[in-house]
């Protein structure tokens, strides 16, 4: 299993932080289990 680090922007992190925000979508994928 791979862990990666992920960037917000400071709108998204706070909404994720407070909770109204619950899924964080990307482009890119991995092609095996990753942790973040």
């Amino acid at each position: 299993m791979k862990i990666i680090l992920l960037s917000f922007k400071p709108e998204w992190f706070k909404k994720i932080k407070n909770r109204s925000k619950i899924y964080e979508y990307r482009r890119n994928f991995a092609n095996e289990e990753v942790m973040a």
